[in-house]
């Protein structure tokens, strides 16, 4: 799956610089990511920008509707 599939991305902070990134993704990279993680449940998930890996959260639930949010700190 690349950004190809990313529909909208929102990001936010707090007042304790943690971080929150809302995205929507495409009807493929739904299907995609609903899989992925309905598999990978308690495991980690590199997300990777220019083959650097940025953030490496851990897949807390399923996500079904292509729908999620990242959070962390900074």
């Amino acid at each position: 799956m690349t950004g190809a599939d990313l529909k909208s991305v929102n990001v936010t902070t707090d007042r304790t610089n943690n971080y929150q990134v809302a995205f929507e993704l495409n009807s493929e990279g739904a299907q995609i990511f609903k899989d992925f993680t309905s598999q990978n449940v308690g495991k980690i998930l590199a997300i990777v920008l220019d083959k650097r890996v940025i953030s490496a959260p851990r897949i807390n639930s399923a996500i079904p509707d292509g729908k999620g949010v990242i959070t962390g700190q900074l």
